[in-house]
């Protein structure tokens, strides 16, 4: 009996542990938004909404921080790009349903940078990412999220140099040994984005 209250209590901790650090808990703790004005506050600044607000998300957690901003404000947005690693919808559907947006969200979900290396994917993420923050006008709201593993997820590179170059560059670069904070340099110096 006693080791069934404990595995009992040891199980609410973890649940407790893990949703105090789920992605769509630590949005809704940022924003705040009042219905009866139309106001979105994020850390005490505010802004008017009224179907003017554009959402970027690039990482590995950001599937959770979409769920809860389309939960929040999603009747103003009008349009969003979410770039994040392959397989992570099924994974958020089978073990984090309350992390997928929902049907009807105008945030477009793109899936590239497998094995944590740019891809095709991830470069039409980045590109679609980068003309959404272009078409951008006075009086939008342009939200972006950011998670880790964002780098490899919007590899827009340079003009003269191929996504295939840029991939080689940083496959190279690992293979050699290098550091996340020297593969990261890289990829910047290579990058749009």
């Amino acid at each position: 009996m006693c080791e069934d209250a404990v595995y009992s209590d040891a199980r609410k901790i973890y649940r407790a542990a893990i949703d105090s650090v789920l992605p769509s808990g630590l949005v809704r703790s940022v924003l705040n938004y009042d219905s009866r004005c139309g106001v979105l506050s994020v850390q005490g600044v505010k802004y008017p909404l009224n179907r003017n607000v554009k959402v970027i998300a690039l990482g590995k957690a950001v599937l959770g921080m979409v769920s809860a901003v389309d939960d929040l404000i999603g009747s103003h947005i009008t349009e969003g790009v979410a770039s994040v690693p392959v397989g992570s919808l099924e994974t958020a559907r089978l073990l984090f349903p309350e992390c997928v947006p929902r049907e009807g969200c105008r945030i477009r979900v793109y899936e590239g940078a497998a094995h944590n290396l740019p891809d095709a994917a991830a470069e039409l993420a980045a590109r679609d990412a980068l003309s959404l923050a272009e078409r951008a006008t006075m009086g939008e709201l342009v939200i972006v999220l950011v998670s880790g593993g964002g780098s490899a997820l919007l590899p827009c590179p340079v003009e003269g140099v191929s996504l295939q170059e840029k991939r080689l560059v940083i496959e190279s670069l690992a293979k050699a040994g290098a550091t996340i904070h020297e593969l990261n340099a890289f990829r910047k110096s290579l990058s749009n984005t």
